[in-house]
């Protein structure tokens, strides 16, 4: 399993390798606090991987990630097959 780090949703961009079959990677972030509700969306090369239509779509609700509790952090369990992609953390109110 490859466990992204947790990054600043406000601007975070990384790459990620993943070696063998599917492979399951947890995403945890944080988002500022705001009064208004968030969608946190994973955007990248591997969303069309992980059941959207295509790549680098932040209307995609298959990489929505979920806010835990009351808390501003957000995290999503997603299988992609074996491969490198590039990906960053998108927010909107």
């Amino acid at each position: 399993m490859a466990r992204l780090p947790s990054l600043s949703a406000a601007s975070a961009a990384i790459a990620i390798a993943v070696v063998g079959g599917l492979a399951p990677i947890t995403v945890a972030t944080t988002a500022q606090a705001a009064d208004t509700p968030r969608t946190v969306t994973l955007v990248g090369s591997l969303q069309s991987e992980a059941g959207c239509p295509a790549d680098w779509a932040p209307d995609c609700a298959a990489t929505e990630l979920t806010r835990e509790g009351d808390t501003t952090a957000y995290s999503k369990d997603l299988k992609v097959p074996a491969g490198t992609y590039e990906l960053k953390v998108t927010t909107t109110s």
